[in-house]
């Protein structure tokens, strides 16, 4: 389940391969259920209310307008997703699956972002950090994990470098996906010559 930012609506998930969207003050449904596949494991609101995205054991994750309930996308996963959030901005999602794996998408593309990180074990909830700085995981090995954030990596990157990556190092190491950018303020462009 989860809460609109506004506070105003419930969005919840079930085993009947529908997403429900509830009136918070009088806990009556609001327009018709919204249909997966398979059973819906969890529902998160963007940051800025206007969608939900659900996921479940159809390895789909479904996007709806919250105003008129209609899908406005789908992104493919590759096994079944046991939780889904937003980061602090609307382009940004973290998932937990049954493969162990931690994987950042960005919304805006509708491809992952990376290879995922691997937990131990199944992973049951994943959180953003207000900031975007961390992730935390939790599932089958009853620990929780915090593995740092999308807002972390340039950071993390730079303090492992002499130099801002090549662009050939940037696809390599970061993402053909994410456009090149020089992250490392203090530090010159290394060259692209092999």
């Amino acid at each position: 389940m989860a809460f609109s930012p506004d506070g105003k609506h419930i969005a919840s998930g079930g085993d009947d391969g529908t997403v429900r969207v509830w009136d918070a003050d009088n806990g009556e449904p609001i327009g018709p259920p919204l249909r997966h596949d398979d059973i819906v494991r969890s529902v998160a609101f963007s940051p800025d209310g206007h969608h939900i995205v659900s996921a479940g054991f159809d390895k789909v994750l479904r996007f709806w307008d919250t105003d008129s309930h209609d899908p406005v996308g789908t992104m493919r996963t590759t096994d079944w997703i046991f939780s889904i959030a937003y980061g602090p901005s609307d382009d940004r999602l973290v998932t937990g699956s049954v493969d162990h794996g931690v994987r950042f998408w960005n919304n805006d593309s509708g491809e992952p972002m990376g290879p995922p990180v691997v937990a131990p074990d199944e992973v049951y909830s994943v959180a953003f950090s207000a900031d975007g700085q961390r992730i935390a995981s939790g599932g089958k090995d009853a620990t929780v994990w915090v593995w740092p954030g999308p807002a972390a990596w340039p950071e993390l990157l730079c303090s492992k470098l002499t130099a801002n990556p090549s662009h050939h190092q940037w696809d390599d190491w970061v993402s053909r996906d994410i456009d090149y950018e020089p992250v490392c303020h203090d530090l010159p462009v290394a060259s692209d010559d092999h």
